[in-house]
């Protein structure tokens, strides 16, 4: 297990050769937060303000700008994907470090040191002065590669304690509040707390110091989770000069998207966006871009939806470059190959051939004008679901949907809820009690069969506290199936839903 801390005060050639600076604003202060090795031995250390580091550096040509951690971290994110080519397990430790998990891959490389040296010369190569230590733990590695004095250090398994005792106790990854509780009782190294009892340390600070203690010295395990290499899925072709045709834009294209297509089947995955970049003479690119309810890798399908688009694309004085590529995808479940089309078809998953239904509605009539019902928590019928864009929602497994579909609410509903509650006559043998008689729509009947009553009632929080509604099914006499209710406010009967 490695680490690779790589200091952001590290020695950075510019162009112009000045030392830099890095600060943030600090309560209207602009404070160093990273300094080059020139600054640092001028006496420029990270807390100081901007002003005093700069007379510090009074005969350097010095370079100051704000800090960008967002920007830093995706730098160094960007950086880990490109170390797997050095380790199978490497992972991001912000702000400024590496952990990679080496174990097994010294045979690759010649050797563990030579390993090691790869990893230190490819660093080296981006402008970066990294300290790496290899150890059993990962807890070790990160104190020893931070805070020892070699620049490279290998700890032996049977030398984790003789390697983290002179080290700082923050050395050990834990809190400030910690570091400071121990630094009034005199502790200031680690070696200090291995001459302590456990017990005592745990009962007077905590059980997090134990912890990081157990994760360096091995006696509790620590994981990291790596980052994942983005594989682009693109397909391109390059001509030798302008094209103005349509007709071999759009077979060029056609077949572009056939071999996009296979480099995703390959790997049992469909698209879910689409692009298609069009590379024109003395102006922009023109980028059509084509998104799915469901992933789909079917060709006369995308290529039905893309047609349409490419033969209103302006072409300019030519096109001279095509690239298709899939700029988000998805899992698809794994199909047995078939002899016939139509057979694939018929065998094809019910979301897959849902998707493609939606997509043709969706590129007729606009994504906000196709919507999917969606349930909200709420009791009041009329709240107790919404209409969202088919796009915003996340499709989800099919398992997922009836578990999903399990936890709803089981109450028994009408297949049709009215836009608004429609007033109704009715009659009843006590004031509260169920109807016995009812007139609607102009049509009276009597009342043959009823249950209830359902008390629901509006939260008080929205909207004020509505009137309580008692619901009724009841079965008339001409065979109507009805959901009423008599508002507790008013005492007037309405009719909500039908069962049809």
């Amino acid at each position: 297990m490695s680490n690779a801390p790589i200091p952001s005060h590290c020695n950075i050639a510019r162009p112009d050769g000045a030392a830099w600076l890095l600060w943030t604003l600090q309560r209207g202060v602009q404070q160093v937060v990273h300094c080059c090795e020139r600054t640092r031995v001028a006496g420029v250390r990270p807390g100081m303000t901007l002003a005093h580091a700069r007379s510090l550096c009074a005969g350097l040509s010095v370079h100051d700008q704000p800090a960008t951690p967002d920007e830093d971290a995706a730098v160094l994110r960007r950086l880990a994907r490109w170390m797997l080519r050095f380790a199978p397990i490497v992972a991001p430790d912000d702000p400024d470090g590496l952990m990679l998990d080496i174990a097994g891959c010294e045979k690759l490389f010649g050797g563990e040191r030579e390993h090691v040296g790869r990893i230190a010369a490819a660093l080296r190569r981006w402008g970066l002065g990294p300290r790496l230590a290899v150890a059993s733990t990962f807890a070790c590695a990160w104190a020893v590669a931070r805070y020892g004095k070699m620049e490279t250090q290998w700890i032996a398994d049977g030398g984790i304690c003789e390697a983290l005792s002179p080290l700082p106790v923050r050395a050990l990854r834990v809190s400030a509040k910690t570091v400071e509780s121990l630094r009034d009782v005199g502790i200031e190294r680690i070696e200090h707390l291995f001459a302590l009892p456990r017990d005592e340390m745990a009962a007077r600070f905590g059980r997090e110091l134990l912890h990081r203690i157990d994760q360096a010295t091995g006696a509790s395990g620590e994981t990291i989770e790596s980052v994942r290499l983005i594989r682009r899925f693109e397909s391109s072709h390059v001509f030798d000069g302008p094209v103005r045709r349509l007709d071999i834009i759009e077979a060029t294209t056609r077949e572009l998207l056939s071999r996009l297509l296979k480099s995703l089947s390959v790997v049992h995955r469909g698209v879910r966006e689409l692009t298609v970049e069009l590379r024109r003479v003395d102006i922009e690119p023109q980028t059509l871009s084509l998104q799915l309810t469901y992933p789909n890798r079917d060709h006369a399908h995308l290529w039905k939806l893309l047609w349409p688009r490419l033969g209103r694309t302006h072409l300019g004085y030519g096109v001279t470059e095509i690239a298709v590529r899939a700029a988000r995808s998805d899992r698809m479940k794994h199909e047995q190959a078939a002899f016939l089309r139509e057979t694939a078809r018929d065998a094809s998953d019910e979301p897959t051939a849902l998707g493609e239904l939606v997509d043709r509605l969706i590129d007729r009539l606009g994504g906000e004008a196709v919507t999917k019902v969606q349930p909200a928590e709420s009791y009041v019928p009329e709240r107790a679901f919404a209409h969202v864009a088919v796009r915003a929602v996340t499709p989800k497994s099919s398992a997922r949907s009836r578990r999903n579909e399990s936890t709803a609410n089981p109450a028994d509903r009408p297949s049709q809820l009215f836009a608004s509650p429609e007033p109704i006559r009715v009659m009843a043998l006590v004031p509260d009690g169920p109807p016995v008689w009812l007139d609607w729509r102009g049509q009276s009947a009597e009342v043959v069969a009823s249950a209830g009553p359902e008390r629901i009632v509006s939260p008080w929080w929205n909207n004020g506290a509505a009137p309580p509604r008692d619901y009724y099914e009841v079965e008339d006499s001409q065979g109507r199936r009805l959901w009423v209710y008599r508002d507790g406010g008013s005492g007037n009967w309405f009719a909500h839903g039908q069962w049809m």
